[in-house]
């Protein structure tokens, strides 16, 4: 039902109501039977057996249960215990980060009860909100929140801010005219919907809608229409670890069918085929990953980031495209006075800086008289500001400059007032001075002020200025007073002297320009999606250093012509989407996507919400709804677009090293099962023990592992593209790279191997050979993998302590297992000479310098 374009008296015969006396109680309990009580169906929060349960169901999780279950069938206890142990890791930190992000998320929500002021049976009754019904008559005034969808019929100077609904960042004027066009949400004028808050004023109205059917019930049901993604890098991790699955079964078989062919003994052959499944399986991986994005929240976090789901911790940093509101992200989020002009000055106001600033007087006076002709109060204790925006930008810039509000309203006391009204568009109010002189002052939109004042030079003057500060996309206010000696306000309008026009904006953030500027360097459009009318949008945007112009800007109502198709291919050329809602912003959303980019929304009302849920990564602010803070990956605790920049950052930090992980995790992986296959192929005992293998990779690269989660990030890491939606965790680049040490290094151990049997070598001691080779080799190119695009010469080796000492770690747990006895007949090492030291030696720089061969030769020509 369009509300909005019925009459009242429509309304009354539809409803079967009565504006004046409201329903009876009896119909109202009747009808709750009918419509239900008016409340939003609530989504549980997921519990902690939830939320533990949900770290198994993980792809990677997956192979290590696999892997511990055939070792178990093996009766290799050490080896289940061990990469049971890395499973039961894995589980436990990836539970305590999310419980802790579910945790805070949860204590920004609120759960206060809602009641609201009802007519029934010709009486004014206060009830609980969830007891309204269609029908019903509501009346508000200012600091309710609105409780149900309700048609006015009755306002007096009624003001309603809307923005977690519409986006409109300037409280809506509401009256109660029936409307004939077709309107959007923003425009029904007649309408107040349910969760807004009313700013000024009051009204009555007829509660037309109720709960699921209000239209904040209508963007709760596109919620849960939107669909739930996975990530980007959840995707790829996932086909990553259905690659080594694929891989570590197909290696498995043929093991078994050449060891058949050979004659192998079955229990003999099945050893060998579980020793390979462990060297292709990285056991760290997972545990190493779920430690990267752990950190990477807390690192967030500490910017202002709460990161509610785990994953997104990276997410971020593979965005493309940035949506977001203006209010309180690029802008401040609060209105004030940047300008004063008056007839001998033009003053800007900064107010970042703190030093006190004397103002002349005519200042003062124009000030002085604003705070007379105001409604606004100011909580001194608690520093809090209660009015309508423009009061109270008017009662802050005065107490700026250091007047005393309160003294100056005791002193000039007001006796009469004029209300504000959205059909005149002014407010008078009348105070007594000293020697008992009345003076009038009328404070509103210039247009209307200028009617009432003296067309004289100054006004002409004040008429040209007017333009000037309306083409910077302010909003203007115009005070002007008059000597009257009597208490009458409408006889003495005519006349009245112009002090000055104000100008009032919802300023930039003091780092918004900055971030532009940063995102920009990092290949990260960013697109206005709001609210507000097209030319405050674009006037904010070229403000904030946005490339926009009146042709990349597309509303609403552009929209809801476009078909989809049209909507996708100009996309790319539009930065601002202006008087847009809930509908609007996920096809803005899934249009990016379905062109290839990676999107975050960022937004803080409930109209957000469903955009919030379908994109890429859902960035609610610390400030928004709760609705918001269900569906969001991350919560902006400061609302501040700068925080977002270090997140992307953050977010690309943490897929470099997870890539720089995979990389020396994957390369020492391939290592193994090419010196395994290579025996098995030419038929020659086991080079490596399956526990030899679990050593060096949870012991030994434990302590890499370790310190590659605190790499710093590459200092140009903000000034590279976003990486492509669908590029795999293992690009093109590290598969070079892993190739490249495998066929020339590998190969080459794999040639000391052969060498060494023909040698008559004891079999236990050529394998402690192989097995220090492998271990010592990855201290040692862990280095070369800190950076892929620049050579180890380039890079300062020194910026994560951490690494150093998890070298000097590395170096001292494989003496201690070649050295230490009992570690000694665990893994059947003996005492290696010199002479094999050196060949371990050769065989470890060897892998190093493939990598900056590759580097150079590969690498930077495919970055170029």
């Amino acid at each position: 039902m369009n509300s909005y374009q019925k009459s009242v008296e429509d309304i009354e015969k539809i409803l079967t109501t009565n504006s004046q006396t409201g329903l009876s109680s009896d119909e109202a309990s009747t009808r709750i039977e009918k419509f239900s009580f008016n409340e939003l169906p609530e989504k549980e929060p997921p519990s902690s057996w939830q939320i533990f349960f949900k770290q198994f169901i993980n792809p990677l999780m997956f192979i290590l249960i696999l892997a511990a279950i055939a070792s178990l069938c093996l009766q290799e206890l050490k080896d289940a215990l061990v990469i049971g142990f890395a499973a039961i890791i894995n589980v436990i930190v990836g539970f305590l980060q999310e419980f802790k992000a579910e945790s805070a998320a949860a204590a920004l929500k609120s759960y206060e009860v809602q009641f609201c002021q009802v007519k029934r049976d010709g009486k004014i009754f206060t009830i609980d909100a969830k007891g309204l019904v269609p029908g019903d008559v509501v009346l508000l005034a200012v600091g309710d929140k609105v409780p149900a969808d309700i048609r006015l019929f009755q306002t007096s100077g009624l003001q309603v801010q809307e923005s977690m609904l519409t986006g409109e960042s300037n409280h809506v004027a509401k009256n109660a005219e029936i409307i004939h066009k077709k309107m959007p949400v923003s425009d029904r004028s007649n309408m107040v919907f349910a969760g807004t808050f009313v700013l000024a004023g009051k009204g009555e109205g007829i509660v037309v809608e109720t709960g699921c059917r209000t239209y904040l019930g209508y963007i709760a049901e596109m919620v849960a229409k939107a669909k739930d993604e996975d990530t980007p890098l959840q995707t790829q991790i996932g086909k990553f670890s259905w690659f080594l699955a694929v891989l570590m079964i197909s290696i498995s078989t043929i093991v078994l069918i050449i060891g058949v062919i050979y004659g192998i003994d079955l229990p003999k052959i099945v050893a060998i085929a579980v020793a390979l499944a462990v060297a292709s399986v990285p056991e760290g991986l997972i545990v190493t990953v779920t430690a990267i994005l752990a950190v990477g929240m807390q690192r967030m976090l500490k910017r202002k980031v709460l990161v509610r789901n785990l994953v997104a911790a990276e997410t971020l940093g593979s965005v493309s495209v940035i949506c977001t509101d203006k209010t309180g992200t690029i802008t401040e989020g609060e209105m004030l006075v940047s300008e004063i002009v008056t007839a001998t000055e033009n003053f800007k106001i900064d107010y970042s800086s703190e030093d006190d600033i004397q103002v002349s007087p005519e200042i003062k006076k124009i000030l002085t008289f604003a705070c007379l002709n105001n409604d606004a109060q100011h909580q001194p204790d608690e520093e809090i500001f209660h009015g309508n925006a423009t009061d109270v930008a008017l009662l802050h810039v005065a107490m700026k400059f250091n007047l005393d509000v309160n003294d100056i309203r005791d002193r000039y006391v007001r006796i009469n007032e004029q209300p504000f009204s959205p059909d005149t568009k002014f407010m008078v109010t009348l105070h007594r001075f000293e020697d008992r002189i009345n003076k009038l002052i009328l404070k509103g939109a210039p247009e209307r002020v200028f009617e009432f004042c003296d067309n004289d030079s100054d006004l002409i003057f004040y008429r040209e200025q007017l333009k000037i500060l309306a083409g910077q996309g302010l909003r203007i206010i115009a005070v002007a007073v008059r000597l009257v000696d009597n208490s009458e306000i409408q006889s003495n309008l005519c006349g009245m002297k112009l002090l000055g026009l104000l100008g009032i904006k919802d300023p930039l953030r003091p780092q918004a320009r900055q971030t532009i500027r940063e995102l920009k360097a990092a290949g990260i459009k960013l697109v206005l999606v709001t609210g507000d009318h097209p030319a405050t949008a674009l006037e904010i945007a070229l403000e904030a250093g946005l490339d926009a112009s009146p042709e990349k800007v597309i509303t609403g109502t552009q929209l809801e012509d476009m078909s989809d198709d049209d909507l996708r291919k100009n996309i790319e050329n539009v930065n601002i989407f202006a008087r847009v809602e809930p509908t609007h912003k996920i096809r803005i959303v899934e249009a990016f996507k379905y062109v290839g980019k990676s999107v975050a929304m960022i937004g803080d009302g409930v109209n957000d919400a469903p955009a919030l849920k379908a994109a890429d990564i859902g960035v609610a602010l610390g400030s928004g709804s709760d609705v918001a803070y269900e569906v969001s990956d991350m919560i902006l605790l400061n609302n501040n677009l700068s925080s977002i920049s270090a997140a992307v950052r953050e977010g690309r930090v943490i897929f470099d090293n997870i890539q720089k992980i995979l990389v020396f995790l994957v390369s020492y992986s391939f290592s193994a099962v090419m010196v395994i296959s290579g025996s098995i192929l030419f038929n020659l005992p086991l080079p490596l023990f399956a526990i030899q293998i679990l050593w060096i990779n949870l012991i030994q690269h434990g302590f890499m592992h370790i310190a590659l989660i605190f790499e710093p990030g590459a200092p140009d890491i903000m000034k590279r593209p976003p990486r492509a939606k669908f590029e795999p965790i293992l690009n093109y680049d590290m598969k070079i790279l892993i190739f490249l040490m495998g066929i020339v290094t590998d190969l080459g151990l794999f040639a000391v191997y052969v060498a060494l049997l023909k040698l008559n070598f004891p079999i236990d001691h050529i394998r402690t050979i192989i097995f220090t080779a492998l271990a010592y080799d990855s201290l040692f190119y862990v280095f070369a993998v800190k950076n892929f695009r620049k050579s180890l010469f380039e890079i300062n080796l020194f910026d994560n302590m951490w690494l150093i000492w998890a070298t000097i770690a590395g170096f001292i747990a494989q003496l201690a297992a070649l050295y230490i006895p009992f570690l000694q007949n665990l893994f059947q090492a003996s005492h290696i000479s010199c002479f094999e030291w050196g060949i371990i030696l050769l065989i470890s720089l060897a892998k190093v310098v493939v990598i900056e061969i590759a580097k150079k030769f590969f690498i930077k020509k495919s970055i170029n």
